[in-house]
Formats: structure tokens, C-alpha cells, sequence
């Protein structure tokens, strides 16, 4: 349970980096 967890943030910080990433770009 606390792996999924700790995969589940580790997608979502990935998400609002990439999301970040675009809104710098454009």
C-alpha cells in the first residue's frame, strides 16, 4: 500500500513538473 503511494506522488510530481515545463515554454 505505501509503495502505490509513494508511486502514485511520484506520478503526480511528475505531472505538475512536466505541466510547468510547458507553461514556461509557451
Amino acid at each position: 500500500m505505501i509503495g502505490l503511494e509513494i508511486k502514485m506522488t511520484k506520478i503526480f510530481a511528475g505531472l505538475i513538473l512536466v505541466y510547468c515545463a510547458v507553461r514556461l515554454v509557451i
